[in-house]
């Protein structure tokens, strides 16, 4: 109620009352919930009464669909620069119904850089800082409806924090690496890398303990379990690994195999173990490649493209398109698109 008072009061230069029910005097636009929708099913109902805009759990982007919709109101990020508000002096909507279920259930992008600018500032005067900068961050996620996320980012870190937890007392949990010198070294507190550190050794034991980690986080609850590399994964090169990785020695996803292979095997144990729960995975270098083993229905993947920043390549998204196809046959179902 507060979004449509003060984006139409905007639009119309003049206040919008909010009440508690209609009085019959006006034509309102009531917000209704219904239990029986899905968290972001929508459906306005426009009669010679008015509109009712009937929303499921997340009850504000009805609000914002029939802005965008029936005012031409559009949000693109935070503050004025990013908030299109036409001026209005009437506002017409047809009679009827439309129904409102997003194609897409997973909808997420990142306004964690940047967010400080002063593009952002209601009042044009500088950079935006602490609750305020917040507070529009968070206009800005429901404004352009935004979804939960099931997690899939470097999830061996990010969900298992492997190098926080056994980097002191398990150094064969992490990769074998080599030195400018030529001497070896584990990628465990007392590496000498100097990237995203805790890489793995991918036929070593940590996969036991991913697994026993992964098990009480499904019995805690959790629904999705996070398994992709550390990012900028680099090559282990003990002698089990070695033998793993593809034979081509200039192949960039020589790891697509075995990668593949440890999660899908993490997918089965965990259906094996009578546990209802999800391994997400990204496609991605070195192991972007569509594997030659099956992969269980509880495997969801992401595949990372480069959307807009192909369109200079002759042929690149149209090769991209063709992935995702390819990707899509080989599971039975659907990807989800890391797009940068």
């Amino acid at each position: 109620a507060q979004e449509l008072k003060t984006l139409l009061g905007e639009a119309f230069g003049a206040e919008i009352p909010v009440v508690g029910k209609a009085t019959g005097a006006k034509k309102p636009i009531a917000l209704e919930f219904d239990a029986a929708f899905e968290r972001d099913q929508i459906r306005l109902v426009t009669t010679k009464d008015g509109v009712r805009i009937v929303n499921g759990e997340a009850k504000v982007y009805g609000v914002y669909e029939f802005l965008e919709r029936s005012a031409g109101m559009r949000f693109y990020f935070p503050g004025p620069l990013g908030t299109i508000v036409p001026k209005r002096t009437s506002l017409e909507v047809p009679e009827g119904t439309v129904d409102v279920k997003p194609d897409y259930t997973q909808r997420s992008c990142d306004m964690s850089w940047g967010r400080n600018g002063r593009w952002y500032d209601p009042d044009g005067l500088g950079e935006v800082t602490g609750s305020v900068m917040t507070s529009l961050w968070r206009t800005a996620q429901a404004r352009m409806r935004l979804a939960p996320r099931i997690p899939c980012c470097h999830g061996q870190n990010t969900m298992f924090h492997l190098y926080d937890r056994f980097g002191k007392t398990h150094p064969e949990y992490f990769a074998l690496l080599k030195d400018k010198d030529g001497n070896f070294y584990r990628d465990d507190v007392n590496s000498k890398w100097q990237g995203h550190r805790g890489h793995l050794c991918h036929t070593g034991p940590v996969w036991e303990q991913i697994y026993r980690d992964a098990v009480e986080k499904v019995r805690a609850g959790e629904k999705y379990i996070d398994v992709m590399a550390q990012d900028g994964m680099q090559r282990c090169l003990c002698e089990t690994c070695e033998a793993a990785y593809s034979k081509d020695p200039d192949d960039p996803n020589y790891a697509t195999e075995l990668m593949w292979r440890n999660t899908a095997n993490l997918a089965k144990r965990l259906t094996a173990d009578g546990l209802d729960a999800y391994v997400t995975q990204m496609a991605y270098t070195p192991y972007n490649r569509i594997p030659e083993i099956d992969l269980p229905p509880n495997v969801l993947v992401m595949i990372a493209r480069r959307g807009p920043w192909s369109k200079g390549t002759p042929g690149q998204i149209e090769k991209e398109n063709a992935g995702i196809r390819e990707w899509t046959k080989k599971l039975g179902h659907k990807v989800w698109l890391w797009n940068y």
